[in-house]
């Protein structure tokens, strides 16, 4: 059972401020933050593969200017995904 399942508790007002029991409100801010840090690695490996060090390998590797979908594709198919996780292990 989740908490989410559980029925919610009356507030206990302190001076106009609802405060709801923690083993409620922790489980989900630890949900949030594994969210947050899911999109975080996901930025962080964006600005990587359209960066200027790979785009300029795509470029290298193309013979022209890489597109941002070309420098994408080489970060991808050339173990740049590989190179991240090995750098930033999730946790």
């Amino acid at each position: 059972m989740s908490a989410q399942d559980l029925p919610l508790p009356p507030c206990q007002a302190t001076g106009g401020v609802l405060i709801e029991p923690p083993e409620f409100v922790i489980p989900a801010l630890r949900q949030d933050i594994a969210s947050l840090k899911a999109q975080n690695r996901l930025l962080q490996q964006l600005c990587e593969s359209l960066g200027d060090f790979n785009r300029y390998h795509a470029s290298e590797a193309l013979g022209h200017y890489a597109s941002d979908n070309e420098a994408f594709l080489h970060y991808v198919f050339n173990g740049g995904k590989e190179a991240f996780d090995k750098a930033h292990p999730t946790g």
